[in-house]
């Protein structure tokens, strides 16, 4: 299965379909066949596909490198992360765009060993090309990243909490969420709330000043929410 094919099967679970239908349609984009030739298969049949693709999908792992269009590229860690790459993956995590994230956090890397490792810079990786390049690729070697990054932006977001202005507005997503009919909805309030929130927080840490911008976003994520956090404290005390 590709990336695409389980991109589609993610907007499915978003549908509100009945269990029928939604088994229909999953199996359609799985088995890549029409979805007329599933609604004709014996309900044995469409139990046991299903339950083959719920055990596919279980052993699903996540690649620490891949060959991508003949380039290598590697995992990024999550705390290597920066302000801006941080930003744009709950852009990207909002509206479903699983092959952008994958374009995001699977990048070319030098370095190791007893030399610092350094992964090539964010502005110069040509998202759109990568990300439809990633949506041709093995499914079951990446898409689990989704799931572990989604796990790791909670973990921020929880930690960090007094950053946000309306915290309570913030939904935290699960790794069950992501497949269930619930995700747009909360990606959605998710989406409102951080509209603005991150152009204030980048406003705060440029001072004002949009010429340091670029200075800002390419921050190392967590230094910039421990930036803000000590700052935002010491103006509690005045």
């Amino acid at each position: 299965m590709t990336v695409n094919q389980y991109k589609e099967m993610m907007e499915v679970m978003t549908l509100g379909l009945t269990p029928l239908k939604m088994n229909i349609e999953m199996l359609s984009v799985f088995l890549d066949v029409d979805k007329n030739t599933v609604g004709k298969m014996k309900a044995h049949d469409v139990k046991e596909e299903m339950q083959k693709m719920q055990d596919d999908l279980r052993n699903y792992t996540v690649a620490e490198q891949i060959e991508l269009d003949g380039t290598k590229l590697f995992r990024k860690e999550f705390k290597a992360l920066t302000l801006g790459e941080f930003i744009d993956l709950e852009h990207y995590v909002t509206h479903g765009e699983i092959e952008k994230l994958l374009a995001v956090l699977y990048r070319k890397k030098y370095g190791g060993g007893m030399v610092t490792i350094n992964y090539e810079p964010y502005a110069q990786v040509n998202l759109d090309y990568r990300a439809s390049e990633f949506l041709k690729f093995d499914a079951s070697k990446v898409v689990r990243i989704w799931q572990e990054y989604v796990n790791y932006r909670n973990e921020i977001i929880d930690t960090y909490e007094s950053l946000f202005e309306d915290p309570d507005d913030v939904d935290e997503l699960t790794e069950d969420d992501v497949m269930t009919a619930e995700e747009r909805k909360t990606m959605k309030a998710q989406q409102a709330h951080g509209q603005f929130v991150w152009e204030s927080l980048i406003m705060f840490l440029c001072n004002d000043d949009i010429t340091k911008w670029d200075q800002v976003t390419e921050l190392p994520l967590i230094l910039a929410f421990n930036i803000t956090s000590y700052q935002k404290s010491q103006l509690k005390k005045l």
